[in-house]
């Protein structure tokens, strides 16, 4: 899997368990995965407590929101701790764990479309344009 650098990409350290879908309060899908048209999971190492906000959860919940503003409720995006029951739930991110892929791992419909680096807004646009997902604005 390759890196990218970009002004769309954003980094962090660490994370808090839990999913990012709270920040949607319950709010009405599609009926694709979760109910949305796309599900997005990063599995990253679980936050240590001296992170601060500098966490893999807050990058997923800043991904989740600034995705919500252009793709409505088309897409929900999880954050999952390594080894944690959802890692193991997941064949494809359990296969890049064994064959050398570092976290960042990002799922996309249970799909691992990128190992390391950096969370790449550019590269999750281009897996929904591939489901022709639009902007809805």
């Amino acid at each position: 899997m390759s890196q990218h650098n970009s002004h769309d990409d954003i980094a962090a350290r660490g994370s808090s368990p839990g999913p990012a879908a709270a920040a949607h309060g319950g709010e009405a899908r599609a009926d694709g995965p979760n109910g949305s048209d796309a599900e997005v999971t990063v599995f990253a190492p679980p936050a240590l407590d001296c992170a601060g906000s500098n966490t893999w959860e807050s990058a997923v919940l800043a991904f989740e929101h600034r995705f919500a503003k252009r793709y409505g409720n088309k897409v929900h995006f999880t954050k999952a701790d390594l080894f944690s029951p959802e890692f193991f739930q997941n064949p494809a991110v359990m296969e890049a764990v064994q064959n050398g892929g570092t976290a960042p791992i990002i799922a996309f419909n249970g799909r691992v479309i990128q190992s390391g680096g950096k969370l790449s807004e550019r590269v999750i646009r281009e897996e929904l344009e591939k489901l022709g997902i639009q902007p809805i604005a």
